[in-house]
């Protein structure tokens, strides 16, 4: 369990996400796989930076995140329980940590503003569909937004699927995630796993998720 987990932090090096206005502090573990911080708005891709300049800027992030640690909340600990929470969908109901007692739950923190939560959100409904039937869910979170500017962006790509409003950014701060999109990994004891930030395939998640199905048999 602890390699699939410390192989999937250490792929946020090379992965792409957007900067938020909520930052919150790294785990000791995570201290040293910053993502790329880039803009919060729908602007088109960067650029590919050289290997080069890549490690310059992960460096620089790194620095700003173990700068800032002491000014930011505490974020919860790989293996620690998570306390129950609860946020409305766009129903307007209440979903509960609870609910999804005996899953395998990820959480997908994202806003329709970010260039790269909104590029890989097609492939995060198709993994919903591929692993319905396997006690895995996934649950996209929207951070800082109202229930109408989701609805919104839903329609407009022609996305089917639930949604979870976090509209002060609450809970992204206690899973210490401070760029879009985050994937925070919740074992079916509802223990903390870990995070991964940044823009994943459909491939690599499903890559992710089949490790840890196969290592808790």
């Amino acid at each position: 369990m602890k390699k699939t987990i410390i192989a999937l932090l250490a792929l946020s090096l090379i992965l792409t996400a957007c900067a938020n206005n909520i930052p919150a502090a790294s785990t000791s573990e995570t201290q040293e796989q910053t993502p790329v911080a880039t803009t919060e708005n729908s602007s088109p891709k960067p650029k590919a930076l050289s290997e080069e300049d890549q490690a310059e800027r992960n460096r620089k992030e790194a620095n700003f995140a173990k700068e800032n640690e002491d000014k930011l909340p505490q974020p919860l600990e790989k293996g620690q329980s998570i306390p129950d929470f609860t946020l409305k969908d766009l129903d307007g109901k209440d979903v509960r940590l609870s609910d999804y007692k005996g899953k395998l739950l990820i959480l997908d923190f994202f806003t329709t503003r970010c260039y790269y939560c909104v590029e890989e959100m097609p492939d995060m409904v198709e993994f919903q569909k591929r692993y319905q039937d396997k006690d895995v869910v996934l649950l996209p979170v929207s951070i800082g937004e109202s229930k109408e500017s989701v609805q919104a962006f839903l329609k407009k790509h022609n996305l089917d699927t639930p949604v979870l409003l976090d509209e002060k950014g609450e809970l992204m701060k206690i899973f210490g995630a401070y760029a879009t999109p985050t994937h925070s990994f919740i074992d079916k004891n509802q223990l903390f796993m870990g995070n991964s930030m940044g823009q994943l395939s459909l491939e690599k998640l499903c890559e992710f998720v089949d490790k840890i199905l196969a290592e808790q048999k």
